[in-house]
């Protein structure tokens, strides 16, 4: 007797471990359609002014420096917004050029609008450097110091109270060992008036003198 077994063959489809967008195995994130519109970043407005509109810029006590050199040096504007930082900082730029011993900011109304002035005062300019009281000292040799001790004292340049100080410590080290005894280096600023005769002060121009005086 033959016995008959019947096979029954069953397909089963296999799912790949991996898809065939190009992830490994195991990446659960799904890839970004290329088609899909990227959102543009948000842009922030500029800031509006918060001022009103500058009618008219003024400068007073520059005679040296016409206004459109002095306009380059500021940040307002005529039709620009008065504010009081930015006058704040047109002050600072005017006074770091180190033109000016003195600078401020005034703002005038007028029917149209704000007229903003700055008022300067200028540096008056070193004509003459004299040295009195010693044969010993020459004026050739103080500058020859100055240059040693780095102080910027010369004739030309503009004025640096700063400077005097220490101009006159030079000085008297110079004459400390030039001349015998003690002695005592006087310093002073004298204006040197223009020759129409009108005094203004600060004088336009300065003389620097040091004087030396032996003490009894």
């Amino acid at each position: 007797m033959k016995l008959l077994i019947g096979l029954t063959l069953i397909w089963v489809p296999v799912t790949p471990a991996f898809s065939m967008s190009g992830q490994g195995p195991g990446s659960s994130s799904p890839q970004s359609s290329p088609f899909e519109a990227i959102p543009e970043p948000q842009k922030t407005p500029p800031a509006k002014a918060t001022g009103p509109a500058i009618v008219d810029i003024e400068f007073r006590g520059a005679t040296r420096f016409p206004p459109a050199a002095l306009r380059v040096l500021i940040t307002s504007r005529t039709g620009g917004p008065c504010e009081p930082e930015t006058l704040r900082r047109d002050v600072e730029a005017l006074n770091r050029t180190g033109r000016f011993s003195y600078a401020a900011s005034e703002v005038g109304e007028s029917r149209s609008g704000p007229i903003v002035r700055f008022v300067v005062v200028e540096r008056p300019v070193v004509r003459a450097i004299e040295f009195r009281g010693s044969d010993a000292v020459t004026v050739p040799e103080i500058l020859e110091r100055f240059a040693l001790r780095k102080v910027g004292l010369r004739a030309e340049m503009l004025w640096q109270e700063e400077e005097l100080a220490r101009a006159a410590a030079a000085v008297r080290e110079l004459v400390a060992e030039r001349v015998r005894g003690c002695v005592v280096v006087a310093s002073a600023v004298e204006p040197i008036w223009p020759p129409s005769g009108v005094q203004s002060w600060p004088s336009p121009e300065v003389k620097i003198l040091f004087r030396a005086e032996t003490e009894p």
